[in-house]
């Protein structure tokens, strides 16, 4: 979170200071007090005990044949998706979202992401030519979304591969890469957009001209498109009208992900929803309008729904996570290193986009995951402990070397 918050909020941060634009100064001073707070809350959060019994639950013996087959499965559903969603004319609400027919096939096409995890943790634990077969096959979808340039997919692979080395491997990258990958995360997400228009025409000899450097440069000293001044117009917006939607964007957002309206009806599927203004995610109720395809960020969206408080948002996620970890250290844990793989990107997403997608993507992956380790699980290999003790942790995994020094 504090690397989402380095290479996506702190460039945004000193730009929007030197040209606010059209939100007033107060708001500004609002949206970076207001990202301080939620990265306190992260930090605060992470400092609670992680639930026992979710350390519990997450550790299970699996077996590995059964699992790589729901991989196998899970990719099928993915490309079987994609290829229906090329021959779909895809529709777009007012407010810019997918709709109709787009938006069913796009909820089963997303499979494919935990499909290769699946395949890449058994292709590591086992090595076999299906294994590794059924890796490659996987990989092939998302490594098209991270050529095009979409950011999140590319972070989700990038996560994925380091992962599941680390887990299955003890492999470790050094730290140099860390400090390496921020800066190029700094210098690339200003020049997103240029690299995508050529992606899409496929013109990659002006990729490699792309100055990046020079691109940055301009994102900080010249006025720019900049989400978190989308965000700061919300809390602007926010405080004057007393608007506040104390959750119920949340509750809303669920019903859109999981209910779909083919089945029951788009009348009924409102019915189901709170009624707000759903558009104050591209504009907002004082008659800004945000440029298309930019959004809110985590803090805009936060402070709409619960004002200063929005911020233990952040703390919920960390609480969250900190038990994910310490249950992936286990032994069997595979489900919990999966979760926590797959959930990983969209606590960094609640950052750069908004957090009404974190909850509809936790149980999404929880729901499909969940399935998978429940038809996977080993039966007659239980983990076994004493009443109210919790199973040691992995140490290779959590071991770091300092000075020469193991410890």
């Amino acid at each position: 979170m504090a690397f989402a918050f380095a290479a996506f909020i702190v460039p945004q941060a000193f730009s929007l200071i030197r040209f606010p634009g059209f939100v007033e100064e107060k708001s500004v001073t609002a949206i970076v007090l207001m990202s301080c707070f939620c990265l306190t809350a992260c930090f605060l959060g992470y400092q609670l005990a992680p639930s026992a019994l979710m350390q519990r639950w997450a550790s299970r013996s699996i077996d590995m044949g059964r699992l790589l087959r729901v991989g196998i499965l899970f990719i099928a559903l993915g490309y079987a998706m994609i290829n229906a969603m090329s021959t779909t004319e895809v529709q777009y609400a007012e407010n810019g979202g997918m709709t109709g027919r787009g938006t069913l096939l796009l909820f089963f096409q997303q499979l494919v992401y935990p499909g290769f995890a699946i395949a890449l943790f058994c292709a590591l634990r086992r090595p076999s030519f299906i294994n590794i077969a059924v890796s490659l096959i996987g990989l092939y979808p998302p490594l098209k979304d991270t050529i095009i340039g979409r950011r999140e997919n590319t972070a989700i692979l990038v996560l994925t591969i380091v992962m599941a080395f680390f887990y299955e491997r003890r492999a470790q990258p050094p730290r140099l890469a860390i400090v390496g990958a921020l800066v190029f995360s700094l210098l690339a997400i200003p020049a997103t957009t240029e690299y995508r228009g050529y992606a899409n025409d496929g013109n990659w000899a002006d990729v490699r001209r792309m100055d990046l450097v020079g691109t940055f440069k301009v994102f900080l000293f010249e006025e720019s498109v900049l989400e978190l001044r989308n965000g700061a117009a919300v809390i602007e917006s926010t405080r004057q009208t007393g608007n506040y939607q104390f959750g119920k964007g949340y509750w809303n957002q669920l019903v859109f992900r999981f209910v779909p309206a083919q089945l029951i009806g788009t009348d009924l599927k409102r019915s189901l929803m709170f009624d707000v203004d759903a558009a104050k995610y591209s504009g907002t109720a004082t008659g800004i309008q945000f440029q298309n395809g930019t959004t809110i960020t985590g803090m805009g969206d936060t402070f709409l729904q619960f004002g200063w408080f929005g911020c233990l948002f952040f703390a919920f996620m960390a609480v969250l996570f900190k038990g994910m970890w310490q249950a992936s250290l286990l032994p069997n844990a595979l489900f919990a290193r999966l979760m926590y793989v797959m959930t990983f990107t969209s606590g960094m997403r609640a950052v750069t986009h908004w957090t009404a997608d974190f909850l509809p993507g936790l149980a999404y992956f929880a729901i499909f995951l969940g399935i998978a380790g429940f038809y996977a699980a080993a039966p007659h290999q239980r983990l076994s402990t004493a009443k109210g003790r919790l199973p040691q942790l992995d140490l290779k995994l959590i071991r770091a070397r300092s000075g020469g020094k193991w410890h």
